[in-house]
């Protein structure tokens, strides 16, 4: 009888470790899923923040592509300035001091308005590097936080 008690014993710890087997198996099964399904999410994140930042890139492109065409427009004035400048001066060699006058104005104008287009550029540049470090950081953080 003795024998039947320790076989039985040992039916059941085989059984018991069966069991056990099992269950570290779908134990291991599900920790697998899941960490598949969280670098699925990390990818869909990281994807995201690419296009994101690509979009944004492509963004500040057009605006300064953008800029530079009213900086253009602005330094076409500037030219027409010198060139109506340099026809009055030609005109009136000899002018009278009205004449210095609307040529000291159209200077000033024209001082101004270059002022104005140098400072526009400076302005778009310095908004552009920042928005860049800006992306930049954010883009790196996210990356090293992932």
């Amino acid at each position: 009888m003795a024998s039947q008690g320790s076989d039985d014993t040992m039916i059941t710890a085989a059984i018991v470790k069966q069991m056990q087997a099992n269950m570290d198996k779908k134990r291991k099964d599900k920790e697998s899923k899941l960490l598949k399904l969280i670098q699925r999410d990390i990818d869909d994140a990281l994807n995201t923040t690419r296009e994101q930042f690509a979009k944004t890139v492509n963004d500040f492109q057009a605006e300064y592509e953008n800029f530079q065409l009213k900086l253009a427009e602005i330094e076409d004035g500037i030219r027409k300035t010198w060139v109506h400048v340099a026809k009055l001066f030609d005109k009136h060699k000899k002018g009278d001091e009205q004449e210095s006058n609307r040529i000291a104005q159209a200077e000033a104008i024209r001082r101004e308005s270059q002022e104005q287009g140098l400072q526009l550029q400076k302005n778009a540049i310095d908004m552009h590097d920042r928005q860049c470090r800006f992306i930049k950081t954010k883009v790196q953080n996210g990356h090293m936080n992932s």
